[in-house]
C-alpha cells in the first residue's frame, strides 16, 4: 500500500486486521463477519509490525517469546536470521538472554524493528501486515530480509505499507490511498526483485 502520510493506510491495516470496526458495511473473512470471536480467531493468523513496534524492558529472548511461548532455540535463531538481526544478537555481551532498556532503547531503531519483524517471522502466521515495518532499515539490508520473508515456506501473504519505491518493487499488487480514501489498485510498479 503506498500514499502520502495520513491518507489512510494505517486504519485500513487496522480494518484488514479487526483491531477496527468499520464506520459502515462490514468486513469479511471468507463469509464470516469480522466482529467478535471471528475478529479475535481471524488476528491469530496474522504477524503485525506496526509503525512504531513496542519491545519490553526484558531480555532479547522474552520478547521474541512473547509471540511464540513454546518456540525452541532453533526457532528463535531461524527467526531472527529471517529479520536479519542474528549477528546483531549473537554479538550482544549475553546474547539473547541481553535486557533491552524501557521500549527498546537501548538498541538502535533499526535493530527494534528487526527484533519485532523477527517476532512476526516466530509466529509463523500466513499473514503478515508490515507497516512502514522496513523505514529505519538501509535499502541494502531491506531488500535482503525482505527476499528472506519472501522465500518462507509456506509462503505468507504480505500486506505492506511503505513510501519506498525499492520496498513497493516486492509487491505485486499496488493499493493506492490518499484523504482516507482507496484510490487506486495496480500492478506493482516493478517486477519483484529477484530472489
Amino acid at each position: 500500500m503506498s500514499g502520502p502520510t495520513g491518507a489512510g493506510k494505517t486504519t485500513f491495516a487496522d480494518l484488514l486486521i479487526g483491531l477496527l470496526k468499520p464506520d459502515a458495511g462490514e468486513i469479511t473473512v471468507g463469509d464470516t463477519p469480522l466482529r467478535g470471536a471471528a475478529a479475535t480467531a481471524w488476528r491469530d493468523h496474522i504477524g503485525y509490525v506496526v509503525q512504531d513496534p513496542y519491545l519490553f524492558r526484558d531480555t532479547v529472548r522474552r520478547n521474541l517469546l512473547w509471540a511464540k511461548p513454546q518456540a525452541s532455540e532453533a526457532e528463535i535463531w531461524d527467526a531472527v536470521a529471517v529479520a536479519g538481526v542474528d549477528q546483531f544478537v549473537a554479538g550482544l555481551e549475553l546474547g539473547l538472554e541481553t535486557v533491552l532498556g524501557e521500549r527498546g532503547t537501548l538498541i538502535s531503531g533499526g535493530e527494534r524493528r528487526r527484533l519485532c519483524l523477527a517476532r512476526a517471522v516466530l509466529r509463523r502466521r500466513w499473514l503478515f501486515v508490515l507497516d512502514e515495518a522496513t523505514s529505519a532499515i538501509d535499502v541494502a539490508t531491506e531488500g535482503k530480509i525482505l527476499k528472506r520473508i519472501v522465500n518462507l515456506n509456506p509462503r505468507p501473504t504480505i500486506v505492506m505499507i511503505a513510501h519506498r519505491d525499492q520496498t513497493l518493487a516486492y509487491c505485486d499488487r499496488m493499493l493506492r490511498f490518499r484523504n482516507g480514501t482507496f484510490v487506486a489498485g495496480e500492478d506493482a510498479l516493478a517486477a519483484q526483485p529477484a530472489g
